[in-house]
């Protein structure tokens, strides 16, 4: 009688959630049993007889927390071209920590990571328009203060302001070399994962600008700095 009654419920939810998913097919509502879709949020335990509460909603068919760096990420699924995992992705004996084996109606071993996910790890978001303003902002400010501590004429400026130039087109280059790794991956979680966390000095770097101690802007103000000091 009790399993006749756990049957009858497992039925019963198996419906409810077909209810929920649109006439396209696709999930109007984005569920994570035993994960925390944002911050704040507490992860409810899987229930096969009732429908789990609605996590956000998003224009896409699932989503999924993963630990990437220091924060927890929302990462966004399509629907694979296939069902079956290609050769080489079976899923891990031991899979990710960080990675949530297959759930029910979810399984990661055939879910293919959305291309957006890229740009909201490296860049906060999805805008394309003001990424280079943002970079050419941090070097006016970075030149700035370095044109006061220096006490550079318009010469030396100029070469400063360049370099740094230089090195915004060169982080835009390994963002896009990572970006290719990271569309070759999409289709297998794992590594598609990896590939976001190895993004994050990317990341980093745009947040403050690239022009750390190796940097072209670096290098051509440690020039300046010696001539000066050889004009002395």
């Amino acid at each position: 009688m009790i399993q006749a009654e756990r049957l009858l419920g497992a039925i019963v939810g198996v419906a409810l959630l077909g209810q929920v998913a649109g006439a396209q097919g696709i999930d109007d509502r984005i569920f994570i049993p035993n994960l925390k879709a944002v911050e704040g949020a507490k992860p409810a335990p899987w229930a096969p007889a009732a429908v789990p509460a609605p996590v956000r909603r998003l224009k896409t068919g699932h989503a999924i927390s993963v630990q990437i760096g220091a924060r927890r990420q929302l990462i966004t699924l399509e629907a694979p071209e296939s069902p079956d995992p290609g050769p080489g992705d079976e899923w891990d004996e031991e899979p990710d920590q960080a990675v949530a084996p297959p759930v029910r109606g979810l399984d990661l071993r055939i879910s293919v990571i959305e291309r957006e996910n890229f740009d909201r790890v490296v860049f906060g978001g999805t805008e394309r328009a003001p990424r280079s303003e943002h970079l050419e902002r941090v070097l006016l400010a970075r030149l700035a203060r370095e044109a006061l501590v220096y006490q550079l004429g318009g010469e030396q400026r100029e070469k400063l302001r360049l370099a740094g130039l230089g090195d915004i087109k060169r982080l835009f280059g390994r963002v896009e070399e990572t970006r290719a790794e990271f569309d070759a991956a999409r289709g297998r979680f794992n590594e598609a994962i990896r590939v976001l966390r190895r993004a994050l000095p990317l990341s980093d770097e745009y947040q403050v600008g690239p022009f750390g101690k190796e940097s072209l802007f670096a290098k051509t103000l440690r020039t300046i700095e010696e001539e000066q000091a050889a004009r002395r």
